[in-house]
């Protein structure tokens, strides 16, 4: 919930003659951790972060966090999670979200296994926030986007944040290259 980062940007699908200004934006979702892990092996390529150094003291390294292969727990497993969700609660805030989670207990000894994990990119995203002592979408749009010539992206963190995207539209359609339900 909290914490959590989608990326959204508009696509023209190729025609560089469309006018897709009045388009809505496609949220990424898990695209955003395409993103994350550019951005972190930038800071790799410039020294900055090491893909194999233990984090924090922690047994784990940047590299079994990008690859899945860290041990940490997703909440998507928690059940009180999906129920806040349903009832729409306010989304917990991120010690809370690794307090239930159960961050101290890993899932697999780190590199001895793989499991999909949110968390383990949200640990990515506070790592570089740290590194550079900027937010995530300055980050993102400075390392990433911007190199790209991505002009239309911009960072989703709240549900308020996805009105007027294609995630607004509730029927899962896909309209002009774009998928209006992820």
């Amino acid at each position: 919930m909290s914490g959590l980062t989608c990326v959204t940007a508009r696509i023209n699908g190729g025609d560089e003659h469309a006018d897709d200004a009045a388009q809505p934006d496609v949220p990424w979702w898990s695209f955003t951790k395409t993103a994350l892990a550019v951005c972190a092996l930038r800071l790799v390529a410039d020294g900055r972060l090491s893909l194999d150094d233990r984090i924090d003291g922690k047994p784990y390294s940047l590299r079994q966090l990008l690859q899945h292969r860290a041990g940490i727990p997703d909440y998507g497993r928690l059940t009180s999670y999906h129920e806040a969700v349903q009832r729409g609660d306010s989304p917990w805030d991120v010690e809370t979200l690794l307090r239930r989670v159960g961050l101290d207990h890993l899932d697999f000894q780190p590199g001895h296994g793989w499991a999909y994990s949110n968390v383990g990119y949200l640990l990515v995203r506070r790592l570089i926030e740290r590194v550079l002592d900027e937010d995530i979408e300055t980050a993102l749009l400075r390392l990433v986007f911007a190199p790209l010539g991505l002009a239309s992206v911009r960072m989703a963190a709240k549900p308020r944040d996805l009105a007027g995207t294609a995630w607004a539209i509730r029927t899962p359609t896909i309209q002009r290259g774009f998928i209006t339900a992820c």
